[in-house]
């Protein structure tokens, strides 16, 4: 079928669990995973490292202190940006999930 929704630049920021280094990679190709199969196209994965959180955070019925920040550059219909918010939001490795649309 062809599509009639334009690709649109996204910036997707995530604060991930504080896991032991031998699990990342996991983590990374679980959440890259989700992201191609709703249709989008990936284009650049960048892990900000483990640090103290700003604040408590909670999520999943859990409080975090310490936590993992990664950016995700990706290009994405809307309806599919909506998809992958929900879908990385309800994944218990992850306590924050937000996604800014980029200026062509």
């Amino acid at each position: 079928t062809w599509c009639t929704f334009r690709m649109v630049r996204y910036e997707l920021a995530l604060i991930l669990r504080a896991f032991p280094t031998s699990q990342l990679k996991n983590i990374f190709k679980n959440t890259s995973t989700i992201i191609l199969e709703e249709g989008a196209i990936l284009r650049q994965l960048n892990n900000c490292g483990e640090c103290q959180l700003p604040y408590r955070m909670r999520a999943h019925s859990q409080w975090f202190d310490r936590g993992r920040y990664l950016i995700c550059d990706m290009e994405a219909g809307p309806q599919m940006a909506k998809n992958i918010l929900k879908r990385l939001r309800d994944s218990n490795t992850i306590i924050r999930a937000s996604i800014v649309k980029l200026k062509p």
